[in-house]
């Protein structure tokens, strides 16, 4: 799934009501055999911070990856010896 914002309503709209009802619909797949790749297309803190925890909320595997720069510095700090390049992150 890519996102460059939280979750809203059909026009725009957002608030914990909308985050709750995003989190319910991905916990609906839970025990399903998929893994949530969140691919986010901004910096936004509150953005970031949301998707980030959504691991913790779920019971499956959910992967936030951000822009190329910061997935290969964190990459460097597991596996200092994988390349991580740009046909990787796409």
């Amino acid at each position: 799934i890519a996102t460059d914002g939280l979750p809203t309503d059909d026009y725009g709209n957002a608030g914990a009501n909308h985050k709750s009802e995003f989190v319910d619909a991905i916990r609906s797949l839970e025990g399903l055999p998929v893994w949530m790749v969140f691919r986010l297309c901004t910096v936004n803190d509150a953005v970031v911070e949301f998707y980030n925890g959504l691991d913790s909320q779920l019971e499956m595997s959910v992967e936030v990856i951000l822009d190329f720069v910061s997935e290969a510095k964190e990459i460097d700090v597991q596996n200092k010896w994988l390349n991580y390049t740009l046909p990787l992150h796409r």
